[in-house]
């Protein structure tokens, strides 16, 4: 089996997990929002940053596990 780093989930968790850091900190935010969309939008940041991290936990769990 070949290293975590190797594959194409690490790969698109960790795009994932950029994107919703930068939304998180407020660097990609709509040009003119309001402060409730913009809390809302930092708050969508870290949900996408948890999921994505927990769904390559679960990938690569099972990858390693066999399956099972």
């Amino acid at each position: 089996m070949k290293p975590g780093y190797k594959t194409t989930e690490f790969w698109v968790t960790m795009a994932t997990n950029i994107a919703g850091i930068l939304v998180a900190l407020g660097v990609i935010s709509p040009q003119s929002s309001s402060p409730l969309v913009e809390a809302v939008g930092k708050v969508a940041g870290g949900i996408i940053l948890g999921l994505s991290t927990l769904g390559y936990g679960l990938s690569r769990g099972k990858a390693k596990g066999g399956g099972r």
